[in-house]
Formats: C-alpha cells, sequence, structure tokens
C-alpha cells in the first residue's frame, strides 16, 4: 500500500503523533518519560523548531511543531524515534520496533485551530481517561501554558504568537487560555482532530484547504479502499488548465497500459497513443483529450 502523502510549510505549526505498534506502552516508568523528553530536547535544541505544546500517553506521543523549513519535522522525528527506541529495547531486552510505522502530521490553520489543537494535546490525558485533573498529570506542557506552577521537566515550551495575543502579561494570558478550555467540547474536538490525523489532513475550514491546493499544489481528497476506478483519469480535469499535473511515466509501445503519477502522488492507468491519422480516426476509440509528458503531446482514451 503506498504511504499518505504528508505536507509540511515552514512556519505554520503542525501536529504531530506517534502511536505505539500495536497501541502498545511505549513508557513503563517515570525514567522512560524523563528520558524521551531529554532526547526530545536535545533534538530541538539543534533544529530550529519551535515547541508549543506536547503530551507523552502511554501508547502516544502528540507534539504541536512550528518548523523553520519543510525537512526538518522528518529530521527531528527520525532522530527523536530511534534513539528513544534504542534505549527502550536496551532497557528491556528486546528487540523490533517500537512505533506504530512513520509519524502522523497534519498542518493547521493558525488563527481557528491553534489553540484548539493546543487544547486536543493537553487535554488528552482526561479524554483518555487517564486522570480526572490536568495538574495531577505531569507528562504535557499544560503546566507551562495553563497553570502557574514551576516547570519541573527539561522541556520548555515556545509560545505561537497567536497564543500570547490572548493578554499582554503571563498571567492573564494563561487565565484566558484556560477560560478558553472550559468552552470546549473536548470529545467532540477529539474526534474531529484524530480524524483528520489519522488520514495526514490539515485541519483547516475550506477556504484553508484551497488556499493550501493552489499556493502547494497539494490536494487533500478522500480515496475509497482499493484501486480508484478507471474514469478517475479525466475526471477532475486531467490534462486541463485547471487539473492537476502530471509526474513521472514509464514509456511503452503504442497502446499500451501505463501510469502518471499526479499532484496527490497517486498513480492511475491509462491508455497512450501517439498522435497520428490512424489513432485519431473513429473507429480507434472516443479521444478524450491531451496529457503532456515530458516533451510530447499523446492522446489518451478510457481504458
Amino acid at each position: 500500500m503506498p504511504r499518505k502523502p504528508r505536507l509540511y510549510i515552514a512556519n505554520m505549526p503542525h501536529l504531530i503523533q506517534v502511536c505505539g505498534n500495536n497501541l502498545q506502552s511505549c513508557f513503563y516508568c517515570s525514567n522512560d518519560f524523563n528520558t524521551y523528553i531529554t532526547i526530545l530536547n536535545a533534538s530541538i535544541n539543534k533544529t530550529k523548531i519551535a515547541l508549543h505544546a506536547f503530551v507523552l500517553l502511554d501508547n502516544r506521543i502528540t507534539l504541536l511543531l512550528t518548523p523553520s523549513d519543510e525537512d526538518s519535522i522528518g529530521r527531528l522525528m527520525q532522530v527523536v524515534s530511534s534513539s528513544y527506541v534504542k534505549y527502550f529495547n536496551r532497557r528491556y531486552q528486546r528487540t523490533g520496533s517500537l512505533f506504530q510505522g512513520r509519524h502522523k502530521s497534519s498542518v493547521i490553520e493558525p488563527k481557528q485551530f491553534l489553540l484548539s489543537a493546543m487544547h486536543y494535546i493537553e487535554y488528552a490525558p482526561i479524554v483518555s481517561g487517564i486522570c480526572h485533573q490536568l495538574i495531577d498529570y505531569p507528562w504535557s506542557s499544560y503546566g507551562q501554558n495553563a497553570q502557574h506552577q514551576i516547570n519541573d521537566l527539561c522541556l520548555d515550551v515556545s509560545p505561537h504568537p497567536i497564543y500570547l495575543m490572548l493578554a499582554d502579561d503571563k498571567l492573564n494570558r494563561k487565565n484566558c487560555y484556560q477560560s478558553i478550555s472550559t468552552l470546549i467540547d473536548s470529545k467532540t474536538l477529539s474526534d474531529f482532530i484524530t480524524e483528520r490525523l489519522s488520514h495526514n489532513f490539515p485541519i483547516g475550514d475550506s477556504q484553508f484547504l484551497r488556499s493550501l491546493a493552489l499556493n502547494h499544489n497539494f490536494y487533500f481528497t478522500k480515496m475509497k479502499p482499493g484501486r480508484p476506478r478507471k474514469q478517475a483519469i479525466y475526471q477532475g480535469g486531467l490534462g486541463s488548465e485547471n487539473g492537476p499535473k502530471c509526474g513521472s511515466e514509464q514509456r511503452s509501445s503504442n497502446g499500451s497500459k501505463q501510469s502518471i503519477e499526479l499532484g496527490n502522488r497517486q498513480r492511475v492507468p491509462i491508455i497512450v497513443h501517439e498522435p497520428n491519422n490512424n489513432d485519431l480516426s473513429p473507429e480507434k476509440g472516443n479521444v478524450k483529450g491531451t496529457v503532456k509528458i515530458t516533451s510530447k503531446v499523446f492522446d489518451y482514451t478510457v481504458i
């Protein structure tokens, strides 16, 4: 099964989540939590990434990060995960993977959803039934963002500009953040963000999704399980001015099946004919349009 595409945008907040393999526990004791935090803190200090919120649960880790470039989040998560797995396997005399595949990532529209994403992260212990009071759960950024207490962890968060706009001073800012959190339906928000995050979908309104499609040539559509239907080759405007751009293809003889890599990194089969008088005749099939591949233009027909 092909990997689901992920979008990273510099200077935009991203929600990142890593789950244990088969949802097994990744932390068995407080030393495990502290070790992961130490590794994460050291790796963040080496990169130009801002951490705004975090939570470590028994079977998953969720972070809110803003990268300075498109590649820094991938490098960060690779270093942190591999370093912690080496520690975990050595400590508990085990082998094999600890985390379930690659991390999930969703870019966030900050004006409307940044505070909601922070709430989703820091209220996860209550939603998961781990505790009844967030002040009792030490492995999150809730104490730094909402409580007036000394940070006992070696991991400091960097306030996002949207969070700083809540108030002019730190005391009123934390009180305002607490007040906003009491108005949010945690269960409904958790279901919405979890569903988006599971598909690596952006978290924002329809206008935000359209802007991502236009500015970054990235298309977000939910596909049904299995191979796409053959009509998908020309539905959505392939070959038109507004359609997704074509990528690489494998050349073969006339009339053989080929595939084109679309903007959403999915490959769909087509039949390619080099244009000539015979191929354009009616008995050769109904020509639906043209597709530009490398430097040549080919006519294509529905399979």
